[in-house]
């Protein structure tokens, strides 16, 4: 089995380098997922009655016709990016605003709807389209560890994790996945150019991007890597959070937009806050059983952390440390969706030799996705 470490450069094509068994297979996973996802979302109405709670969402509490297959991913954080992309950017200090939201993932479905007018529309196919590429860099990804022949089964347990939703709403998720295996695959493969310019979107997509400079600052050193191209890639990420302060401070008059945006009432959060969350005791109408399922959730990534160690590395380990670290400094809200973007623990699960473990809790997963995509269909805080 190839070590994480022993890694050459190597001058091929990436796709004439992984056995294109290994991509097809991850890719149909991927693709079959979605599809699913598209009927589980249509059928919704028919099986939850809407939450009739907070904004109404885009299309009306109960679209109908070809509306079910968009509607089903149009709801909370899809509503602040269509708002972006339509109108650009709005900023306030004292009330939510569009400001409180990264701009590669709007920036994307802006540029897309210059064939798919409808912003939502636009972008749940952009979703598709980065969950896709991010299938195939997975499967690289594993190959490159030896472990390439686990790939199909590890995307399998990604998107059977409740929470994998995400990757078919109009959300970010799918972009930050594919661009962070963009950045690892690429830096690894010495592909400067395309790991910088995947590190500055990944930078601009969400603000926990930022966790790609120390991660690419690691790979260097544990690959032994020399050079300035080497360097390229994490002054790129270094260069894109500048560029993106330096917009703030040109249409808001301060580079401190964003989180300034994000300390109003409604997103605000202290220490006290976030000790109370651990507790399961929340100040911001959270109930405890929400509280409790992103608590589970964050064990549960910690328990897996001894196994992503010692099949996949130290890179991947601290990777995900980092990926959770981050958010958890806000409290526990959404920390699910942060969890789905971990995929060194679904490629860790993959790796167990005893693999009918995993096939117990295939049937119970399947539910619980499927019944957390229906609710968040519905109109539910499932975020």
């Amino acid at each position: 089995m190839a070590s994480a470490t022993d890694l050459t450069t190597r001058q091929e094509s990436v796709l004439t380098a992984v056995p294109s068994r290994i991509i097809v297979r991850t890719l149909s996973v991927a693709l079959i997922w979605r599809g699913v996802m598209l009927v589980v979302g249509a059928i919704a109405p028919t099986v939850i009655p809407p939450c009739g709670c907070g904004v109404v969402p885009p299309f009306g509490r109960h679209p109908s016709g070809l509306a079910l297959l968009v509607a089903a991913g149009a709801h909370s954080d899809a509503m602040w990016y269509a708002q972006i992309a339509e109108h650009g950017y709005q900023y306030s200090a004292t009330h939510m605003s569009s400001m409180g939201f990264y701009p590669a993932y709007p920036l994307a479905i802006r540029a897309a709807m210059f064939i798919v007018s409808n912003p939502y529309v636009a972008g749940e196919i952009l979703s598709a389209l980065f969950l896709a590429a991010a299938a195939v860099l997975l499967a690289i990804w594993m190959h490159d560890r030896g472990w390439g022949d686990r790939a199909p089964l590890a995307m399998v347990i990604l998107l059977m994790y409740p929470f994998s939703l995400f990757f078919a709403a109009a959300y970010s998720e799918s972009m930050f996945l594919m661009l962070l295996l963009a950045v690892w695959v690429s830096f690894e493969r010495r592909l400067w150019y395309l790991a910088a310019v995947s590190s500055v979107l990944l930078v601009l997509t969400r603000p926990t991007g930022v966790v790609v400079i120390p991660l690419l600052l690691l790979l260097r050193q544990r690959h032994g890597i020399r050079g300035l191209g080497s360097l390229l890639p994490p002054l790129a990420a270094v260069g894109g959070l500048a560029g993106f302060a330096v917009y703030q401070w040109i249409a808001f008059g301060t580079p401190l937009a964003y989180e300034r945006a994000k300390f109003v009432p409604g997103w605000n959060t202290d220490m006290h806050h976030v000790v109370a969350e651990l507790l399961l005791q929340s100040s911001s109408g959270y109930s405890t059983s929400y509280l409790a399922i992103m608590l589970a959730a964050l064990v549960l990534a910690v328990a897996l952390l001894p196994l992503v160690y010692s099949r996949l590395g130290l890179a991947a380990a601290l990777l995900v440390v980092m990926l959770l670290a981050l958010p958890l400094s806000a409290g526990l809200q959404s920390l699910t969706r942060y969890v789905s973007v971990c995929f060194p623990i679904f490629c860790a699960l993959a790796t167990i030799e005893r693999r009918e473990r995993l096939l117990l809790a295939a049937g119970p997963a399947a539910l619980l996705s499927a019944g957390a995509a229906m609710l968040f269909a519905a109109g539910y805080g499932i975020y």
